[in-house]
């Protein structure tokens, strides 16, 4: 990777979900400023969009990130059609994922310290096996004793991706 930028990093920050009858995610926004920050290092142009719904995450019309894109942005969104995508799951379906309001997710911190540790050493299949590694090493600490002990594991899901992508900040 040389081009500048060497690609494009959206960043969902969804803090609220008081709409759904949930209660916020409050931490959220030290995750999001984290992933700009490292994603920056690594040379990639960041687009950072605040608690969007369903249909404007999966929409092609969605303004909060069609306003936040430039044209050369949405040329290359559209050339990609999504043969190369990575999906990163903080967790499996159906499983908490842990966040403190301090310091952010369990899954974010683990990306951002694989990522500026291992950036350029390792391609990325090998960086996310190294956050999965990290995020299932962390047991959960709380004052109700019921809530100690419990553990998180991540999900990565691929398409594309048939050779070694290395970020080579």
């Amino acid at each position: 990777m040389t081009a500048e930028p060497r690609g494009y990093c959206l960043i969902i920050n969804n803090e609220d979900f008081r709409e759904c009858g949930f209660q916020n995610r409050n931490g959220t926004n030290v995750d999001a400023i984290r992933l700009r920050e490292v994603f920056k290092q690594l040379k990639f142009s960041t687009i950072l969009c605040d608690n969007l719904r369903s249909y404007q995450i999966l929409s092609e019309k969605d303004e909060g990130v069609q306003e936040e894109m430039s044209k050369n942005e949405k040329k290359y969104a559209q050339e990609l059609q999504f043969k190369d995508m990575m999906v990163a799951y903080s967790t499996t379906d159906g499983y908490v994922s842990y966040l403190n309001e301090k310091y952010g997710s369990w899954f974010v911190d683990a990306l951002c310290t694989v990522l500026c540790k291992h950036a350029a050493d390792s391609d990325l299949k090998e960086i996310m096996r190294l956050v999965d590694e990290k995020v299932s090493e962390r047991e959960s600490k709380s004052r109700d004793k019921s809530k100690c002990g419990r553990k998180q594991t991540t999900n990565t899901r691929l398409s594309g991706f048939r050779r070694k992508l290395f970020f080579n900040p």
